[in-house]
This record gives C-alpha cells, sequence and structure tokens, in this order.
C-alpha cells in the first residue's frame, strides 16, 4: 500500500510463508521510502533509522502478544 507519512511518501509492503502443515507463519513486511530517481543517485532523502512511520509499524507488531519473534533488517 501507499503511505504519505510526516516525512514523505512510502510503500508498505506484506508477505507470508506458511510453514508446512503448522500453524506457524513467517511474516514479511517491508517499508520502502520513495524517492526520485535524482535522489537515489545523489544519496539523498533516505529513510533514516528513527523514521517515525518505521518505529510505529515495528512497535505495533512488538505489541501484538500473538506475535513470538521479531528480527529487523535495516539496509539500503
Amino acid at each position: 500500500m501507499e503511505v504519505e507519512g510526516e516525512r514523505g511518501a512510502y510503500v508498505v509492503g506484506a508477505s507470508a510463508d506458511a510453514a508446512g502443515s503448522t500453524a506457524a507463519v513467517d511474516w514479511i513486511v517491508q517499508v520502502h521510502k520513495r524517492r526520485s530517481l535524482t535522489e537515489r543517485l545523489l544519496g539523498r532523502n533516505r529513510m533514516a533509522a528513527e523514521d517515525p512511520l518505521f518505529a510505529l509499524i515495528e512497535r505495533l507488531v512488538r505489541a501484538d502478544h500473538r506475535i513470538v519473534q521479531v528480527s529487523v533488517e535495516k539496509g539500503a
């Protein structure tokens, strides 16, 4: 989905991978900040580690008691 945040526009996506016949499901949530080609080429307007939208999504995921393991990967 597309999201407008206080620091710009984002694309947020999620996908799941059910592990066989168990009830466990692995989810991947991705948050990408939209940047123009010029911004990408010049390395400008990158998503900061403390980005408020990313922090909100992480906080919501961690608050759900049904989720047993959360790992976060921040990178390019």
